[in-house]
């Protein structure tokens, strides 16, 4: 495919260097013929031996527009080199979803690009290159550390949350269940206890608490939420309950 990319791309080059050819030897010749004439002013057209040349306009457009077609055939095929990585960039849609690894891949031509970047840099390490740094860019100074973990981003969240919710303490979770299995530890159940989930819900909400011998009281949820209908909520609340999520 790569080696395919090329020919296409030379056989696009020499359509255009031909076209332009033909239209160079054409004009040649009439400036010839032309010149011929002016150094014999005397005679007179019939006595010319030669016939005006023509420039072939439509042959060399023609062939000048077909040029485009290997050329955009070209552009559609896409060789990401071994060690990269790249994504498809819409110049209508944005980025689009999927990773594009080394190998040969197919993509609309003038509408879309690939933007190739280097997986030992952006996926393996966790911390900004070191051209980044050097070069004292805002994308250097905002990449510094981790990204994903207690980094820079995560430490101004805490800020804004204890700010926000004007508490001494607020920490980030990795994720909602790393955060539900905090909130069973820190109440403490007992055998026998219960907790209010959705019956319409993602199992880690009723697994972290089972884990620690509560027991679920199911729910229903709201048709247009699809979060717990709070109106049937103290129904199901009694001594034993001891959170609701």
């Amino acid at each position: 495919m790569l080696l395919l990319k090329y020919l296409l791309v030379s056989a696009g080059i020499l359509m255009f260097v031909t076209a332009a050819g033909i239209l160079s030897y054409d004009i040649y010749l009439l400036l010839s013929y032309r010149r011929r004439r002016a150094t014999a002013p005397g005679e007179t057209e019939p006595t010319l031996p030669i016939p005006i040349p023509a420039i072939r306009w439509r042959t060399s457009v023609a062939l000048a527009m077909l040029a485009w077609a290997p050329l955009l055939i070209s552009a559609a095929i896409v060789f990401v080199p071994s060690g990269m990585a790249g994504v498809r960039v819409s110049l209508t849609q944005g980025t689009l979803a999927g990773t594009l690894y080394p190998g040969v891949h197919i993509v609309t031509p003038l509408a879309e690009h690939v933007e190739l970047f280097n997986t030992r840099d952006q996926v393996f390490t966790t911390g900004v290159s070191e051209e980044s740094l050097a070069k004292g860019t805002a994308k250097g100074e905002a990449l510094k550390g981790q990204l994903s973990g207690d980094g820079v981003f995560t430490k101004k969240c805490h800020a804004l949350l204890e700010t926000e919710l004007a508490t001494l303490w607020a920490l980030l979770t990795t994720s909602c269940t790393h955060a539900l299995e905090m909130a069973a530890l820190l109440l403490d159940l007992e055998p026998d206890d219960e907790v209010i989930v959705p019956a319409f819900t993602f199992v880690s909400s009723i697994n972290a608490f089972v884990l620690r011998r509560a027991r679920p009281r199911f729910i229903d949820v709201r048709p247009d939420t699809l979060n717990l209908d709070e109106t049937k909520l103290e129904s199901l609340i009694n001594p034993r309950v001891k959170a609701i999520v």
